[in-house]
């Protein structure tokens, strides 16, 4: 993935991510990128990978759905010949991919009861901090039989709850990026926000 970050300029702390492995957690201010890496990165998964499911969770239907738009934009500029058509064309919610690989984008709810059932490759969790405790309960059992990955990006929400819990959790790989670490993040909007938060 070299290449990308060359063409992408990525950020330092996002190069690293893009290479990580196995379980990542993401704790970060809002806009300093965390949803645009890891679509890339899901992105580059999908269309590397043979026979996998990669699956996008998010709390409400708009962040999910926001997320998945950011995958399928990359595919589409990158790996364009690698989406399948006609019958089988990308929908709101669906990538499939030659190979037998498919993208998945689905709302979680309140409990997650509508998403069970699935056995997942990789799981991506937007905003996981948001989501409910219920729902975790539901999905982690997806990646029992492919002893899959986890992937959780979020802005911080109080000191407990699963994501809390994964971020101190030595199986996953961390990463803490502050708004005040993002070049593109003037300290002046920061002082504002900082002002009309107390």
């Amino acid at each position: 993935m070299g290449s990308i970050c060359a063409v992408m300029k990525l950020d330092d702390w996002q190069q690293e991510v893009i290479v990580t492995k196995g379980n990542i957690v993401l704790r970060s201010g809002r806009q300093v990128g965390k949803s645009t890496v890891i679509s890339i990165y899901a992105a580059e998964y999908a269309a590397a990978n043979k026979g996998k499911t990669v699956l996008v969770i998010a709390s409400t239907e708009r962040q999910a759905y926001l997320f998945f738009e950011k995958i399928l934009d990359h595919l589409v500029k990158n790996y364009k010949s690698k989406i399948k058509k006609g019958k089988d064309r990308p929908t709101k919610s669906k990538i499939e991919l030659s190979g037998n690989t498919r993208v998945l984008c689905l709302p979680t709810g309140m409990s997650g009861y509508g998403i069970r059932g699935l056995t997942v490759d990789k799981l991506i969790a937007d905003e996981a901090a948001f989501i409910p405790e219920e729902v975790w309960r539901a999905v982690t059992p997806m990646m029992a039989a492919t002893k899959g990955d986890m992937i959780l990006l979020s802005t911080p929400f109080g000191k407990e709850g699963y994501f809390y819990d994964c971020f101190n959790d030595p199986a996953y790989t961390k990463f803490h990026i502050p708004s005040t670490k993002c070049e593109r993040i003037s300290k002046e909007w920061l002082e504002q926000e900082r002002k009309r938060m107390t």
